[in-house]
């Protein structure tokens, strides 16, 4: 029943492009109304916080709440949750929006996670004007164990790099290192890297379509009870696989879709294998046929697409 296997699946990170296009013209167009005109006085411009760690960050960030009006804000926060909601979460922690000048960046870095993915909205020009200002995430590859002691690595074989593009939604596993190259070429605020960021939280199962939700959750609890059992005999892991279950007419799961994995385990123990082994449990603890069929049946309307949003942490 799986859609994925565990070499293909989204481990570190991935790139939304279809956030609606009015609502991202509109964010630009308020953030070029404010710095429009340098010279006209707003208490509006009063609200930045220049954050500064030595030797580690160096940026401008206030909170998208405070700077965008309340309908935009409002739009935009319900763009980031509808984003979260594709892989399991289902909130969202208050977002900033930040921008960077010449000599701004962020080093290397690990967060300690508020959730399970980082997101990055970035609500930069296309036609930048400046150097730097791409995400940097570390690759698995980066590892000194990989390769040999005569193997050269540089700057592209270490990391993946996302430049900023205007209306793109950059989500990956905040523990991995990561930082923003330095911001070089650019002084004026209007032709900044400008960035909406947060935390997608919540990871709980929900449902989606005719089903009813107190019973499939009876029977979810249920069925979970025997998987956690069956994960318990696996090598210890810290993460989070996050699956869409695709429900039949009669309860049956036709497909269990793998919307993204960040597990991490000892360096000693096989990972794609353990994954491997995790998704085989999943599919196995599932595959009673009807056995959502109770839920199913008692549901009222007539739709036909049901699926169960399930987040495992461990």
């Amino acid at each position: 029943m799986l859609t994925e296997h565990a070499e293909v699946l989204a481990d570190r990170g991935w790139i939304v492009d279809d956030i609606d296009r009015e609502l991202v013209r509109t964010c630009r167009d308020e953030w070029e109304s404010r710095f429009s005109d340098p010279l006209v006085i707003n208490p509006d411009r009063f609200i930045w916080d220049y954050w500064y760690v030595p030797g580690q960050y160096a940026l401008m960030r206030t909170t998208a709440e405070r700077f965008f009006s309340p309908d935009t804000y409002e739009r935009l926060e319900q763009a980031m949750l509808e984003a979260a909601h594709r892989v399991g979460c289902r909130a969202i922690s208050q977002p900033w929006i930040s921008y960077y000048v010449s000599g701004m960046e962020q080093r290397l870095h690990t967060d300690a996670p508020h959730g399970p993915f980082a997101f990055v909205f970035s609500l930069t020009e296309d036609e930048r004007t400046f150097n730097g200002g791409e995400t940097m995430i570390l690759k698995d590859s980066a590892s000194a164990s990989s390769g040999t002691p005569q193997d050269a690595k540089e700057m592209h074989d270490l990391f993946d790099t996302i430049p900023p593009r205007l209306g793109q939604l950059l989500c990956f596993d905040g523990r991995i290192p990561h930082g923003v190259v330095q911001v070089k070429g650019v002084q004026d605020p209007l032709h900044a890297r400008v960035v909406v960021h947060g935390w997608y939280t919540e990871p709980t199962p929900h449902f989606e379509g005719d089903i009813d939700e107190l019973v499939a959750t009876e029977i979810l609890n249920l069925v979970l009870e025997r998987l956690f059992g069956e994960l318990q005999n696996l090598p210890p892991a810290t993460g989070t696989v996050i699956a869409k279950l695709h429900i039949d007419a009669d309860g049956s799961v036709t497909q269990i879709e793998v919307l993204s994995c960040t597990l991490r385990v000892d360096a000693s123990v096989d990972r794609w294998g353990m994954i491997d082994e995790v998704l085989e449990l999943i599919d196995e603890a599932f595959g009673a046929r009807g056995v959502f069929g109770e839920a199913v049946a008692v549901a009222e309307g007539g739709g036909s697409d049901r699926a169960i949003f399930l987040p495992l942490l461990f």
